[in-house]
């Protein structure tokens, strides 16, 4: 059996409503936001909108005690050599 439109729109939004995705940051909230005003439309209701979270997640630093070495390729070696 296919999936409704509604079906497959709730799906995605509890894609998108995930931590780490509307959370994310502003683009993200808004794209959250887009989209439960486009499926509260469809289904009749009033949107129910997420705030801004306290802390953006892609603010966050993230710290690498053991940053990898810089690699050049043959290719780039050979050019600087000419």
């Amino acid at each position: 059996m296919e999936k409704s439109k509604i079906e497959a729109m709730n799906d995605m939004m509890k894609i998108q409503g995930a931590d780490g995705n509307w959370n994310y940051d502003p683009y993200m909230q808004g794209l959250y936001n887009g989209m439960e005003m486009m499926l509260s439309i469809a289904e009749g209701r009033e949107p129910i909108f997420r705030e801004a979270p306290q802390e953006w997640l892609s603010n966050r630093m993230v710290y690498n005690e053991n940053p990898p070495e810089a690699v050049i390729s043959d290719a780039t070696e050979s050019a600087q050599g000419a």
